[in-house]
């Protein structure tokens, strides 16, 4: 059972595969991400809910600044309407803390952080913190001792959990770093007179290693040779090289059509399909809305249990670990809520949700289980940090009401959604005769 890491530099886009299935992917494309950073120019304010509108790129959606969110640019801490904190055609400094949907632009914050790989930068707060899930008392008051002797004064900085046991002088070296990024941001805010992208936190393989990575995955393969190099430099920046890691880097530059090489772009086709196949004949029915996602667990011909009970019971379980994939896959987000098979038996209830948080446990965005509704439904919320697939295709689709017709055994698609794959990928076209997709 292998796990590998697919980042390809060149086509904007990075994958996990465990057992040739993808566990979790994303795609960059040019529109806002969280944790960059903008010059902003105010153009609408609204009294009524407190918040302002701010231009952060022409043609493109505003983002959404609530006063709360604006403590750097206050005249007095105490000042809380918005109409004295900001005025139209102001200039402001801004970053992205949630990335925008369909409908909204993306939340901003003028609490500017600079993320780094052991510590948070954050020049606008004096405080000192750590993370929660460093539990060992001497190791929080050394941290804590050594940011009194480093930060910058009037600035603040978080230490991160793998900041444990590292070197002073990185920690150091980091900080500096992070010192030097902001005082160029600062100047370029200066000069700058338009809404413009001042700083972009992560390129694809930035990104891709810090949010997938884990010593559990045995390959990394990329698709040339200087996000080898980008690559092989995160590591040499770790406490460990990567053969103490136990992880082989690899180089296809030779494939031209690199995510093809292993079917990323047929296997994202597949995950904008309602209905998904579970093992032995059940299937799940997923429907997402902007309100809530609606997962619905059906039998289907399902039969291979000695009794109603037992067969219940083994669909419900193998819908609950079905999902659990299907969450980090799709990456849904929100408000979840899943009508498993009625089950009439409190031991077996217990069993589907202990086999439940066992399998939610496996995502890195740790969803919660809300509760057992008196209906019989889950419900569960999973932390956004992303868009999810269905969003990044609607945003490329011409047509908005357009719908995906998806069948796995014949391979129909809608033209539409191949028009979409085929603006992002330029050589998607030749897949509809490598994979007998036909374009209805």
């Amino acid at each position: 059972m292998k796990k590998k890491l697919i980042i390809s530099r060149l086509h904007n886009i990075a994958a996990i595969l465990y057992n040739n299935r993808i566990q979790e992917f994303t795609i960059i494309n040019n529109t806002y991400q969280v944790s960059d950073i903008y010059l902003g120019v105010v153009n609408k304010i609204f009294p009524g809910i407190n918040a302002a509108f701010v231009e952060l790129q022409t043609r493109k959606k505003n983002g959404f600044i609530h006063a709360s969110d604006s403590g750097p640019l206050k005249r007095k801490p105490n000042i809380t309407n918005i109409t004295k904190i900001f005025s139209i055609h102001q200039k402001i400094l801004v970053q992205i803390v949630k990335e925008s949907t369909l409908h909204k632009g993306p939340k901003l914050t003028a609490n500017i952080a600079l993320s780094g790989r052991y510590i948070i930068f954050m020049p606008f707060s004096h405080t000192i913190c750590i993370a929660k899930n460093i539990s060992d008392e001497k190791q929080r008051h050394h941290l804590k001792a050594l940011a009194i002797l480093l930060k910058p004064l009037n600035m603040g900085v978080l230490f991160r959990e793998n900041s444990v046991g590292i070197n002073e002088n990185v920690i150091l070296e980091e900080i500096n770093s992070l010192r030097k990024q902001w005082n160029f941001i600062q100047k370029s805010a200066l000069a700058g007179t338009n809404p413009y992208l001042i700083y972009k936190h992560n390129n694809i393989v930035q990104k891709s290693l810090k949010d997938f990575y884990d010593p559990s995955i045995q390959k990394i393969i990329v698709d040339s040779a200087k996000t080898l190099l980008q690559v092989n430099q995160y590591f040499q920046k770790q406490i460990h090289c990567p053969k103490q890691l136990n992880t082989c880097l690899k180089l296809l530059a030779s494939c031209q059509y690199f995510p093809e090489k292993f079917r990323l772009i047929s296997k994202l086709l597949e995950n904008l399909g309602n209905h998904v196949l579970l093992p032995l004949g059940g299937y799940l029915s997923i429907e997402v809305s902007n309100a809530l996602t609606m997962i619905d667990v059906n039998s289907g011909s399902f039969q291979n249990a000695s009794n109603s009970r037992e067969t219940v019971l083994m669909i419900n379980c193998l819908a609950a670990t079905e999902i659990g994939y299907q969450l980090c896959k799709r990456n849904i987000t929100g408000i979840i809520v899943i009508d498993f098979i009625n089950m009439h038996n409190q031991q077996d209830k217990l069993y589907l949700l202990e086999h439940l948080c066992t399998t939610l446990n496996r995502d890195w965005t740790k969803p919660q289980i809300v509760q057992l509704s008196e209906l019989g439904l889950v419900e569960i919320v999973r932390q956004r940090k992303s868009k999810n697939l269905l969003e990044i295709s609607s945003e490329h689709l011409l047509l908005s009401n357009s719908r995906l017709l998806i069948n796995s055994n014949r391979g129909f698609y809608s033209n539409n959604s191949y028009v979409f794959f085929k603006k992002i990928f330029p050589w998607v076209h030749i897949l509809t005769l490598k994979y007998n997709i036909k374009i209805v």
